[in-house]
């Protein structure tokens, strides 16, 4: 047992005190017994485990009396703190310390007083064991100054595991009111994965308050089809005590799986036992979602890519078949090349302007057929709906409709100074549309006026492949005639 610390700071002591919890003490069987053997030890009719705050003394057990506290001015065990051991006094009336002290002058009528320090861990003193008596006596027997030494050694083993309880509990709170805190799931649980407590955000999160009943409580809130992964990993946990996570869905209130990192790791004793498990589980949802929009955007730049690279292949093979000779290669090629680059304009930024507004099939059209004007007058008149059109759309309808003008200003209605096209665009009922191109004022032409395969080609693909339609062509007196049909979607989602 330590010795008393001379000269302790009073504002020291009692924060010790304080640490014990005793402003909540509300008895211990333990001290009541401890203070009915020093009183039958020592032979006397007063026994007292007692705790000096700043102005009482309290008596956190008593035997031979009814007195619950006393002023701290009144008394004995004020003065035994400040001793190194038992403090005895043998005849209060003769100790002028004592003699006017109101529990030798009043009803007590103390004569005799010994008072063992309860010391704390660091040595401080926080009251006393004493026994009191109305009769002046000689002194303590060897053996009584040992009983009551080891008596108060009890006491103080008693008080310090009062100590380590409320730390324990302080602890747990602060720890509980951390979790609360934080935005992750948190929950402990036994060695075998019995839950012991869960954080607010759990119930938050999965509007379930789990039973605190067996290990199975977890997966009343994981998705069914994660089951398996999950009892998997914790019985390999379990079986090594090693740390594990992995990743998995958990179901919110209205049901929906939301994905969460899960990990748990052991909390073990001095001996290495486990003897808890803490674990958290961290929403990854959005970052799921973001990887696989990522992939999935990856994906569909690929396929473009891949059809751009298809589509430059067509033109390469198509432009040379169609030139007349080596020297309008190049210039065809070029011209064709220059229609995706316009097409493109269309994709990124979503207008050809750059301003961001939605394109439209007027907007791209007007863009294409710019180059075939006469004066302030367009040769290729566009009318009828104007629907939004998407990324997807863009690129094809640049290219069917590029390929129509260009053979249009070749063979047909833009050949000669009097010709024109009207193009109308009519919605459907079904959310399809019908867009008609016909050549007015041109030279009449026959399937076998012109080279054939390049327009059928580059057309149908567009056409058909890209966009889900199917097409018509027919040759009449004033030049080509062409009708698109396209599904519900396909210039643009719903």
């Amino acid at each position: 047992m330590h010795g008393t610390a001379p000269f302790v700071d009073e504002a020291i002591r009692q924060a010790t005190i304080a640490a014990h919890d005793l402003h909540r003490f509300d008895g211990d069987e333990r001290f009541d017994a401890i203070t009915a053997f020093a009183a039958a030890l020592l032979g006397a009719p007063v026994a007292l485990v007692t705790l000096l705050d700043a102005e009482r003394q309290r008596h956190l057990s008593r035997v031979g009396t009814d007195v619950a506290e006393l002023p701290r001015s009144a008394s004995f065990c004020s003065h035994a703190i400040e001793s190194p051991g038992i403090m005895i006094v043998r005849d209060a009336t003769l100790d002028p310390r004592f003699a006017d002290n109101p529990v030798v002058t009043g009803d007590l009528h103390v004569r005799f007083y010994a008072g063992a320090p309860l010391l704390s861990a660091e040595g401080f003193p926080l009251g006393a064991l004493c026994v009191l008596d109305t009769q002046p006596r000689d002194g303590l027997t060897p053996l009584q100054t040992q009983g009551l030494t080891t008596l108060a050694a009890s006491v103080a083993a008693i008080l310090h595991a009062r100590r380590e309880n409320k730390a324990l509990r302080d602890s747990e709170m602060r720890l509980r009111s951390l979790a609360d805190a934080l935005p992750h799931l948190v929950w402990a649980s036994n060695p075998d994965g019995v839950p012991l407590w869960i954080n607010q955000r759990w119930v938050e999160a999965t509007g379930v308050a789990i039973g605190l009943d067996s290990a199975e409580a977890f997966l009343r809130v994981i998705h069914p089809d994660d089951h398996a992964l999950i009892t998997e990993r914790w019985r390999t946990a379990k079986a090594s005590g090693e740390a594990f996570e992995c990743e998995l869905r958990i179901l919110n209130p209205a049901g929906e799986p939301r994905w969460a990192m899960i990990r748990s790791v052991p909390f073990r004793d001095d001996r290495g036992e486990v003897t808890h498990w803490f674990g958290t589980a961290t929403d990854t949802h959005g970052y799921r979602l973001a990887i696989e929009e990522r992939e999935l955007i990856s994906n569909e730049l690929s396929h473009r890519i891949k059809n751009i690279f298809a589509v430059v292949s067509g033109l390469i093979h198509a432009a040379s078949r169609g030139a007349d000779d080596a020297a309008a290669l190049p210039t065809s090629l070029i011209d064709r090349v220059a229609a995706l680059g316009r097409a493109h304009d269309f994709v990124r930024p979503r207008a050809a302007d750059g301003s961001g507004k939605p394109v439209t099939l007027h907007g791209l059209l007007g863009t294409l057929f710019d180059p075939y004007r006469a004066g302030e007058v367009s040769r290729v008149r566009v009318a009828g709906a104007n629907p939004q059109i998407d990324d997807r759309a863009t690129t094809p309808l640049s290219l069917l409709y590029h390929e129509l003008a260009t053979n249009a200003a070749k063979y047909g209605a833009l050949s000669g100074n009097d010709g024109w096209v009207t193009l109308d665009c009519i919605a459907g009922d079904d959310g399809g549309f019908e867009l008609l191109w016909r050549e007015q004022g041109g030279p009449e032409i026959h399937p076998g006026d012109r080279p054939a395969g390049f327009g059928s080609k580059l057309i149908e693909s567009s056409a058909i492949r890209q966009l889900g339609g199917t097409l018509e062509r027919t040759w009449h007196e004033g030049g080509l005639a062409v009708r698109l049909v396209l599904p519900a979607g396909a210039l643009a989602p719903a």
